[in-house]
């Protein structure tokens, strides 16, 4: 008889084989309905990583779901007597693309204990998240982070939500030059911002990041005793075969509401994004009514498609350090400090009409790009860093790391309007722009509605014409607005080039992403003695 394993595709046999795992660790297959009523979901949208949801009136006329999570669904069927649960699932969930604007079928694999959980079960999870992901690759990370310390370090400045989430946004990009003078903004002495600037930067394994802590803060007795905690949990892994595949980050960060202790990310080299995220969840289960502990974690086969399915080959390039820049001055000028800090690539100062320039010798790799799609490639995971303009990050959302601010291009981002008026005080404002997603977020935050009129050129024209009432664009000098009669109303944001990696390739690669970041600073301050 053929073997039933060879005509199954690589994902399918990568499922038997989690499911199989799952089964020898004490779990049980959880069964549930492909639908779940819409209020599940509305009462606890902050847990959902998305807001679009597909509903639909059943026969009976009760608004339905198409399942977006999980968890959710696991918690709600639980029992009061179920005080001990360990299930696994191999379900399909339907959440929103923002990229491509549609609704993804992503079929998740994973498993959540919900009882009284103890430090060993939150070991034992740990394992079993870098089991899973030797199941897929012997190339794998488990990035792991602390809410509960977090959310204890924080809790001593008595920050709004607001702020919190705005810190939270900065320590998840490792955006260390800008959360600083956010948290000095906020009123926290320079020499606190500083230390928990620094959290963003701090990684390693556990002894190194746990003692450097206890030395940042020595009188913060509710922290120590946290940390006292996570030294338990990581020495219980420490005789494991794994020990050395899980490293200790605190950019890796869930919603403070709903997480209360470790979370974590499971990274496979060569793809570009988490493959798999867990964490301690009794915020959730607080508000569902339940009065016990949660853990769980799952893998998202979206993400792994490619990488099951594809021939992996080598292009000779895996060593090298890739990186994305723009085209044109701001690009020539980045390159040139790279050239100086020890990387230039003489096929880059040819007429070749090459698109990807190597120096081996280096350990480098260039390619030129549109400076609005630099973020993409990184993102994407066609480079491991990319230089871009911080305008650009704002607009696109762009998930990446930034990592340094190079002070190159500096401008503003400002709203402008007619010399002498004001903003209409009781109607919509129309604004003019090409950064649409910048002005919109700025306008929420002051309480404001808008009407975008999208333009992506003389963009000063539109009040002048009385196509809008004002106009959010870049101010370098201010000539042009001086010359129309406008003036900037107010400042959004300030804007330079930033240095930005791709979140999988910085995990795997920090060592030689930041003697590169490194060098380049060093070489841009010599250039300005």
């Amino acid at each position: 008889m053929q073997n039933l394993t060879s005509i199954l595709g690589a994902d399918e046999r990568a499922v038997l084989q989690l499911r199989a795992l799952y089964e020898n660790n004490g779990f049980r297959k959880f069964r549930m309905n492909r639908f779940e009523s819409y209020d599940l979901y509305t009462e606890n949208k902050n847990f959902l990583r998305s807001d679009h949801i597909i509903t639909f009136s059943s026969p009976s006329g009760k608004l339905m779901a198409l399942k977006p999570d999980i968890t959710l669904s696991i918690i709600r069927s639980m029992q009061d007597s179920d005080e001990d649960s360990r299930v696994y699932y191999n379900e399909n969930i339907y959440r929103a693309d923002s990229a491509n604007d549609e609704i993804k079928e992503i079929m998740q694999v994973g498993v959540e204990q919900i009882g009284k959980i103890t430090t060993k079960d939150e070991g034992e999870i740990l394992c079993l998240a870098c089991k899973s992901l030797a199941t897929l690759s012997e190339k794998f990370m488990l990035i792991v982070s602390d809410m509960r310390l977090i959310s204890t370090l924080l809790s001593a400045y008595e920050l709004s939500d607001s702020k919190i989430t705005a810190v939270l946004s900065l320590l998840a990009d490792k955006n260390t030059h800008e959360l600083k003078a956010k948290l000095t903004r906020y009123g926290i002495c320079e020499e606190d911002a500083e230390k928990i600037a620094s959290l963003a930067a701090l990684t390693g394994d556990y002894r190194t990041v746990l003692g450097t802590l206890e030395k940042m803060f020595p009188e913060n007795m509710t922290a120590l005793g946290r940390i006292a905690q996570l030294k338990t949990l990581f020495a219980s892994l420490d005789n494991t075969e794994y020990a050395d595949k899980i490293t200790l980050d605190f950019s890796v960060l869930s919603d403070v509401n709903y997480y209360n202790g470790i979370v974590f990310l499971g990274y496979i080299d060569s793809v570009s994004d988490s493959v798999l995220s867990g964490g301690r969840y009794d915020g959730l289960l607080k508000k569902m009514n339940k009065d016990c502990g949660g853990i769980g974690f799952a893998l998202y086969f979206d993400k792994l498609q490619r990488f099951l399915t594809e021939t992996k080959e080598d292009d000779g390039k895996k060593d090298l350090l890739c990186v994305a820049l723009p085209k044109g001055r701001l690009g020539e000028k980045v390159y040139s400090l790279f050239k100086k800090a020890g990387y230039g690539c003489p096929e880059m100062e040819t007429d070749s009409r090459k698109l990807i320039f190597t120096n081996e010798e280096a350990g480098i790799c260039y390619f030129w790009s549109k400076p609005s799609d630099v973020s993409v490639y990184v993102e994407r995971g066609a480079a491991d860093i990319g230089i871009v303009g911080k305008d650009i990050l704002a607009e696109h959302g762009s998930d990446v790391f930034e990592l340094a601010d190079l002070g190159l291009g500096k401008c503003r981002m400002c709203v402008c309007g007619k010399k002498g008026e004001k903003l209409p005080e009781n109607a919509t404002i129309r604004v003019a722009t090409k950064f649409k997603n910048i002005a919109k977020t700025y306008f929420e935050e002051q309480s404001r509605d808008i009407e975008v009129v999208p333009l992506n050129g003389s963009i000063e024209i539109a009040p002048l014409l009385d196509v809008s009432d004002v106009i959010v664009d870049i101010v370098e000098t201010g000539t042009t607005l001086r010359e129309n009669n406008l003036e900037p109303y107010t400042d959004i944001m300030q804007i330079s080039t930033r240095l930005i990696a791709n979140k999988s390739a910085y995990r795997f690669r920090k060592d030689a992403v930041d003697k590169v970041i490194s060098q380049i600073l060093t070489a841009k301050s010599e250039e300005t003695k």
